[in-house]
């Protein structure tokens, strides 16, 4: 499931350079986790001075780390990361449904959460202009995630069925 949700999220922090994380408990198997620290990810660029890359969800990504690239050279194993992706592709409208629960639930906030983190100047924009810049980029948020999850679903079908692993990053 790491794999998968940081492979679905393009996620730059999760290819082992900073932002991974193991617990290994007595007695129990090696777990990833926790899931954490997305901010360069679905379509942002770190290595590219935080810029947005709609094409980007063409790219396998995780999986080039020497990690995963050396489990996915276990048949078995490409075999079962793609047997538990079908379960989260066959979710894609409620993680897509999700988001949109998440959009009305933190619309309100949002002016404030920019004047905290972000360098935009929304000062000068009205209350329904900044919500329509948030509902543009949930838009663009939507768009990205349906893309990309039918983009990997052919890319881990192949390479479970053919062993094929795309070129490192």
């Amino acid at each position: 499931d790491w794999y998968i949700i940081n492979e679905i999220a393009h996620n730059n922090d999760a290819c082992f350079y900073k932002s991974c994380y193991m617990q290994l408990a007595r007695g129990k198997k090696l777990k990833m986790g926790p899931i954490w620290d997305f901010d360069t990810s679905f379509g942002w660029k770190v290595f590219d001075s935080y810029k947005y890359d709609e094409e980007s969800y063409k790219e396998m990504y995780v999986i080039n780390t020497t990690w995963y690239r050396r489990l996915f050279e276990d048949k078995s194993f490409a075999e079962k990361v793609y047997e538990r992706y079908l379960h989260f592709y066959k979710h894609k409208s409620d993680i897509i449904e999700n988001i949109d629960y998440n959009y009305n639930y933190l619309r309100y906030s949002i002016k404030e959460m920019n004047n905290i983190w972000f360098e935009r100047d929304y000062e000068q924009l009205t209350h329904d202009e900044i919500l329509q810049l948030y509902k543009d980029e949930v838009q663009e948020l939507k768009n990205y995630v349906s893309k990309r999850m039918d983009f990997l679903k052919l890319e881990l079908e192949n390479i479970s069925k053919f062993g094929y692993i795309p070129k490192s990053i």
